[in-house]
């Protein structure tokens, strides 16, 4: 039996907060709070209180409920060193390469910037356990809103380095419009068409598609799957052509979508 929990709560109009409890330290986590009520109901529902906030990025629909939170439990509240300027009620600054130790948990500290410039991911490589807010989604990854297509390339690369058993946490319910839009240029992906199939069950039942595992996104993201020759064709584009631009083209046509 697993030495901790995670519980996914859905919040705002598409978020994931995630409440991770730490049963051999007695310690509770919460990544991204968009919502400070939600997070409240829940811990007081199962008689908890908050020791830490893991912020991934400023945008107000990770952090809104930073400030209530704190005052409330006098949590402390984690975040990149170079965005304590635009996120409320940092009490400790972390650094890339960083290992933020929590409890059982060992997070490295990555760098994932594209949709926020100083976006992190928290990392624990023991327990295959990747948060990666918004930089990647279940067949998709974030949209540019401040970084750059080669920050975002870069940033997936890194990720797509990881253990393929790395169990992904991701911030948004992107994922049957993502799986929507990769069909369009891989349909003969077997695997994303069960996915898809998957996929509509879950929304039928109300259930979160997340978590997901990062050998299936390999099989299933289009965005970690830029080699691929279906899709290159599909998008014109050769096998002599730079990955790096097969990706800024389907990014570009996904912020359309």
């Amino acid at each position: 039996m697993a030495n901790y929990t995670i519980d996914t709560l859905p919040a705002l109009s598409d978020n994931y907060i995630f409440i991770i409890r730490d049963k051999v330290s007695d310690l509770t986590l919460c990544i991204d709070p968009g919502d400070a009520k939600i997070v409240i109901n829940y811990l007081e529902a199962n008689n908890l209180k908050l020791d830490y906030i893991l912020n991934t990025h400023h945008h107000y629909d990770h952090i809104t409920g930073n400030q209530e939170l704190l005052e409330r439990y006098n949590c402390k509240i984690f975040a990149n060193s170079k965005d304590v300027y635009r996120i409320n009620s940092v009490t400790d600054e972390l650094t890339e390469g960083q290992i933020l130790q929590l409890g059982i948990f060992n997070f490295k500290i990555l760098a994932t910037p594209g949709n926020a410039i100083n976006h992190i991911s928290y990392h624990d490589e023991k327990l295959k356990l990747l948060f990666s807010g918004d930089t990647i989604f279940s067949s998709g990854c974030g949209r540019i809103i401040e970084g750059n297509h080669e920050m975002l390339y870069d940033s997936l690369d890194k990720l797509s380095k990881l253990d393929e058993e790395t169990v992904i946490y991701f911030a948004h319910e992107y994922t049957k419009k993502n799986i929507e839009f990769a069909l369009q240029f891989e349909p003969s992906n077997q695997d994303l068409i069960n996915k898809y199939q998957d996929t509509i069950n879950k929304y039928a039942k109300n259930t979160p598609t997340v978590p997901t595992t990062l050998g299936n996104e390999l099989k299933t993201n289009p965005f970690l799957r830029l080699h691929n020759k279906e899709i290159r064709k599909n998008l014109d584009f050769n096998s002599d052509h730079l990955s790096f631009k097969v990706l800024k083209k389907l990014r570009t046509l996904k912020d359309k979508y």
